[in-house]
């Protein structure tokens, strides 16, 4: 079989127009299957919680004139344009904001469907794939486990970061086998626009998958020179990543002040080894879910049997550098999405660069599911190989039969439905195995045409088995998409005239009453947000007065005790509520703000929620830790009473009035954040921590008005690195090219 970019190769498809027309069919399909037939990803879980009420505050947001650079609604405050998770600058979000949430999510999804459909066909075809074959493998890929369920789930930014891999593994081998400037440069633009739309692990396992893939296709004899060009492939892919990222640099500096401020636990192998998959989610791989074995987005990798035996198969033509490429990356994933049940996982967290700032290892078994379709088009699409072409299929269906074997044994004491499930996928194996036989023994023909049997026995198949899995994973158990109360918060909160406050209400409600982050769109504040990074001083703050550990593993949801911890939230200014056992909302009026004039120290922010939770008086005394303390004065010991009022509330900045008696220490229960600056008459003054997580402003005796902006840290210097970075793309791509680029 020839490798990419070898003279035989077919580099392009015949007819370029047709190519995009077929991939506009299958994603609209893709779109229609998601978007259309119901339940629909727009009920889906992380939809609901997370892309919703982002796009609708981007939306709303920017037909108002101005940049949500902060979120004043949720987890007590929070930057918004900051977070990568926002995908706010990620152009096909745009669409949602000029067509609406649902007409432009489906149009972002039919894009990025599209995107990973050419994106394999062009990968296949590299490798002198039929046509017929990269279009099977590629919509294999497309309605994997990976992609579909997870955008049942909602998840979208995850799967459109996806859509990208195939794309990277085409343009990473073809730089690795003829290295030029613009395949450089190609490279680093796409693995800046995957890391930008939004999942940071992600572009971590393409970086991952590139390299692996590219190393299994340049390490063959004469072995001299294939050390030199894997050299040569890795320096360029590495600098071809921190590329990409340098041009993300507007983006990517602010977010790494995110992550330096967030709750995200300090480096740990148990924390990277979180979510690894069992054998029940490891078998996702091969058999439908059910009611009986329903398998969480996260852990479902779903190709069915006939793609299992394919691209199993494909595997034993391993002197093919194409299936060593895909081999190792397909073993590699594997060994990680285990976790810690391999004594890989510990040597992958000391060696692989960047392993240990991710977790659920699970999500490296998409990279399992993209091998196997890539070997699924390489068996089905090129000439058979060797004198008995047949013998790789009856060794991966004997290779399937025991794994199948074996989990039956594992699972018949607990599942009564074993025995009809053993039954139901026996016959799928042998139909699979069937059609795989009867296609490699037909009598040789071009690859670009291929036997009857070939071409349409086993595609029917797949297909029939696709089908029976996106209608199973339509039935699976889902997530309440409809929350009845927040319609009654607003309605509690304008009946007791708190809209007429300048600050919006606080709420403190479970998340299956009211959505954490809903208050994006209603207009008001919760206690808790739905986010990846939350910040670490409010996250310790609720933990601690809640009575519960803050530094748990899962530090995506906050602990459950956090929504009943009641009037122990009180200082936060919380408006609404809801009593243990009761059936009616608690809305009283709390101050924001308000004057100390006795400062006490504190070693940190955790000692600060800790003092809190023990009945600290926030209302006489601020807790300061020794960074700050001299930023917040020596006040008076006499000094006492005095006024604060908030005037004034926007996303990005809010007005204080202040009558004090003598030099005291302003308090605003909103989070503080490092890019918050208070100013007193137009002269800038310190804006401090406080109380672990509060604002605090120093201010002297009398009348004030105090003005809080926020400005985002790293915005400059971020943009300046993009700047320069594009300009040394730009003029890598447009520079007179030598004679070896010119054949690129």
């Amino acid at each position: 079989m020839s490798s990419p970019d070898d003279s035989q190769s077919v580099a392009q498809p015949d007819q370029p127009c047709a190519e995009w027309w077929w991939a506009a069919a299958g994603a609209a399909f893709w779109v229609v299957v998601l978007a259309a037939i119901k339940p629909t990803l727009f009920v889906g879980l992380d939809f609901v919680r997370i892309v919703e009420p982002y796009q609708r505050y981007l939306g709303d947001s920017l037909r108002l004139g101005s940049l949500p650079w902060w979120n004043p609604y949720a987890s007590l405050g929070r930057p918004f344009l900051a977070d990568l998770q926002t995908a706010a600058f990620y152009p096909p979000t745009w669409l949602t904001v000029l067509f609406g949430v649902e007409a432009g999510t489906s149009l972002e999804l039919w894009l990025h469907g599209i995107l990973a459909l050419v994106g394999f066909v062009r990968l296949a075809r590299s490798w002198n794939v039929s046509r017929l074959a990269a279009w099977g493998g590629a919509l294999a890929y497309l309605f994997s486990g990976p992609l579909v369920t997870r955008l049942q789930a909602g998840q979208l930014n995850y799967v459109f970061s996806l859509c990208y891999l195939p794309l990277v593994l085409l343009l990473a081998s073809r730089f690795a086998l003829a290295p030029t400037r613009r395949r450089w440069v190609a490279l680093a633009v796409v693995w800046s626009w995957q890391l930008l739309s939004c999942h940071p692990q992600v572009f971590w396992l393409s970086a991952l998958a590139a390299g692996l893939f590219v190393t299994g296709l340049t390490l063959q004899p004469p072995w001299g020179a294939a050390i030199r060009a894997w050299l040569r492939a890795a320096v360029g892919l590495l600098l071809a990543c921190v590329a990409g990222m340098a041009l993300l640099g507007f983006v990517l500096v602010p977010f790494a002040e995110l992550v330096g401020q967030s709750n995200r636990a300090a480096a740990s192998e148990a924390f990277s080894a979180a979510f690894a998959m069992n054998l029940d989610q490891a078998m996702s791989l091969l058999t439908t879910a059910s009611r009986a074995m329903a398998i969480n987005w996260e852990y479902n990798l779903h190709l069915g049997v006939a793609v299992g035996v394919g691209g199993l198969a494909a595997l034993f033509r391993w002197r093919d550098p194409v299936v060593r490429g895909l081999l190792l990356m397909i073993a590699v994933a594997a060994l990680i999405m285990v976790g810690e049940a391999t004594p890989f996982f510990g040597v992958f967290y000391h060696v692989l660069p960047g392993f240990s700032s991710f977790r659920v290892p699970a999500r490296a078994g998409v990279l399992v599911v993209l091998g196997l379709c890539a070997g699924t088009s390489l068996l089905a699409g090129t000439k058979p190989a060797g004198r008995h072409p047949w013998l790789p299929v009856a060794f991966a269906g004997g290779l399937i039969a025991a794994a199948l074997a074996v989990y039956f044994a594992v699972r018949l004491a607990a599942w009564p439905g074993a025995a009809s499930w053993l039954v139901g996928q026996s016959a799928w194996l042998g139909a699979s195995v069937g059609a795989w036989w009867l296609g490699l023994k037909a009598p040789a023909v071009p690859a670009e045409s291929g036997s009857g049997a070939r071409r349409w026995a086993l595609p029917l198949l797949a297909v029939a088995q696709v089908t029976l899995a996106l209608f199973t994973w339509k039935l699976q158990p889902g997530y309440p998409a409809e929350f009845p109360v927040e319609n009654l918060v607003p309605a509690a909160v304008r009946a007791h005239g708190l809209d007429r406050e300048a600050a919006p209400a606080r709420v403190n409600l479970p998340p299956d009453l009211v959505r954490d982050n809903s208050g994006m769109i209603h207009r008001y504040a919760t206690l808790t947000g739905f986010e990846s990074l939350s910040l670490g001083r409010v996250w310790v703050y609720l933990h601690r007065v809640a009575g519960v550990n803050p530094y748990h593993a899962y530090n995506t949801t906050p602990d459950g005790h956090v929504y009943e911890a009641g009037d122990r939230l009180a200082a936060t200014g919380l408006n609404v509520t809801l009593p243990n056992g009761g059936s009616t909302l608690q809305v009283k009026p709390a101050p924001r703000a308000w004057l100390v004039a006795k400062v006490t120290p504190v070693a940190d922010a955790d000692a600060a929620a800790q003092q809190i939770a023990a009945g600290a008086d926030l209302r006489q005394v601020a807790l300061v830790e020794p960074a700050f303390a001299a930023a917040a004065g020596t006040l008076p010991a006499n000094s006492s009473g005095g006024t604060a009022h908030i005037e004034r509330f926007a996303m990005n900045s809010l007005d204080v009035a202040v009558d004090s008696p003598g030099p005291a220490l302003l308090v605003v229960a909103e989070a503080w954040h490092p890019g918050w600056r208070a100013t007193i008459a137009g002269r800038e003054v310190a804006c401090l921590p406080v109380n672990g997580w509060m604002r605090g402003v120093p201010v002297a005796a009398g009348r004030s008005l105090v003005t809080l902006r926020y400005r985002q840290n790293g915005l400059l210097a971020g943009t300046l690195v993009s700047v320069v970075t594009a300009m040394l793309l730009a003029g890598l791509w447009w520079r007179r090219r030598d004679p070896a680029a010119a054949r690129d």
